[in-house]
């Protein structure tokens, strides 16, 4: 007589019960860094509508201003307005609060200002906040 082969009921639960415990593991984990991945997305948005700016101000001889709420970066120059979406998971926070923006050396207008920081933060608690900084020569840095 042969034997049959093939995989008993009790050995195909405990696989799937051992795949269940893994997939729940690492769920929380996937979350986290899909989460990340957002405060980078938008991190790097601010960051290449900044330098566009700045190249664009100087390029163009023009001084451009630069309003970042309600999840958009709103850029003005001379009446005309263009604007950046900006994810929506995220808070974003300017100090000072009001605009700024380069003038055509590149340098950060108005000249009252110091330094510009924008904190960029999740919703949703355990992400660490991301920090963009522009001094008063018009440097950009990403912290």
């Amino acid at each position: 007589m042969s034997k049959i082969k093939g995989f008993t009921l009790i050995e195909l639960m405990v696989t799937v019960a051992i795949l269940g415990i893994l997939a729940a593991i690492g769920m929380p984990s996937m979350v986290d860094m899909m989460r990340r991945e957002k405060a980078a997305e938008g991190t790097n948005r601010i960051l290449s509508a900044l330098k566009e700016l700045k190249t664009e101000a100087m390029t163009r001889r023009r001084e451009y201003i630069i309003i970042i709420r309600n999840k958009e970066i709103n850029i003005v120059n001379n009446g005309s307005r263009k604007t950046v979406e900006l994810p929506n998971e995220l808070t974003y926070q300017v100090t000072p609060s009001r605009g700024f923006g380069f003038n055509k050396d590149g340098f950060l207008t108005p000249s009252s200002l110091n330094n510009v920081e924008i904190n960029i933060n999740s919703t949703h608690s355990g992400i660490a906040t991301r920090t963009i900084s522009i001094n008063r020569s018009g440097q950009i840095i990403k912290n």
